[in-house]
């Protein structure tokens, strides 16, 4: 139990080694696809938690597992609350992270003029990021929100800063997979052909990354991949394969 000494917070051994099964408990959760319960153990850590920086990193972790089973108000409100003790407690990394969340539900209402200045915001602190891997969920999750908001350039550039802070394959695979998702999107948007024809290479080049089989695999991170994949080889007409790679990924995705 955590106790008060001198002022400063005193968790003891067990209770660490406690706090951080939950945690571990929660991501094996998320990465089978079992939301529900990540939700709840990402909460339950959050409760737990010693620091201010601690509790809203939980907190943020909790918010798209929320929404991965339709929890939308209870998202909406977790992510309020972690804005709001952010900015009071000046933690630009939390406050990134959260205003992108902020910004993905606007996007998802299709309030997109609302939108606009708080990816603008965002955008704006994760420049004050330093380059540290303890940033890497951050820049990443901000690259995802300015991929569906349609900034295809400012979003691979994030998911390339994102790359070289990653420090575990399961943190590549989950990069490598939603830039591809990212490069697509680029690609269909692209009016110069030579354009498109390199962006369904460098599209392809990192869906096939994500799918590398020496990777830590994350569910939804192989079902974005094969999904991507497969457009892209029915793009080049490469249609055999573009059918295996669809039926594969409505394989894994059955797995959620």
């Amino acid at each position: 139990t955590a106790i008060e000494e001198g002022g400063a917070a005193v968790v003891s051994p067990d209770d660490a080694e406690a706090r951080a099964a939950v945690v571990a408990n929660a991501v094996a959760a998320r990465m089978r696809g079992d939301y529900l319960t990540a939700a709840e153990l990402f909460a339950e850590a959050a409760g737990q938690a010693t620091t201010s920086a601690e509790r809203l990193h939980h907190l943020l972790r909790r918010v798209p597992c929320l929404l991965m089973v339709g929890h939308h108000d209870e998202a909406k409100n977790v992510t309020a609350r972690v804005v709001a003790e952010a900015r009071t407690v000046r933690d630009l990394p939390a406050l990134v992270d959260a205003l992108g969340m902020q910004a993905d539900a606007l996007i998802f209402d299709q309030e997109l003029a609302a939108a606009a200045p708080v990816v603008a915001e965002a955008m704006c602190v994760a420049e004050q990021l330093p380059a540290e891997p303890f940033t890497y969920q951050v820049v990443h999750n901000l690259a995802v929100t300015l991929s569906s908001y349609g900034l295809h350039p400012q979003a691979l550039q994030l998911f390339d800063r994102s790359l070289r802070l990653a420090t575990s394959e399961s943190d590549r695979q989950c990069t490598y997979a939603n830039m591809s998702l990212a490069f697509l999107h680029a690609t269909l948007d692209a009016g110069d052909i030579d354009e498109r024809h390199r962006l369904v290479h460098d599209a392809m080049y990192v869906a096939t990354a994500a799918l590398d089989p020496q990777a830590d695999e994350e569910i939804s991170a192989r079902c974005t991949a094969l999904s991507v994949r497969s457009v892209l080889l029915g793009i080049i007409g490469h249609n055999e394969s573009a059918e295996r790679d669809a039926v594969a990924a409505t394989s894994v995705g059955e797995q959620t």
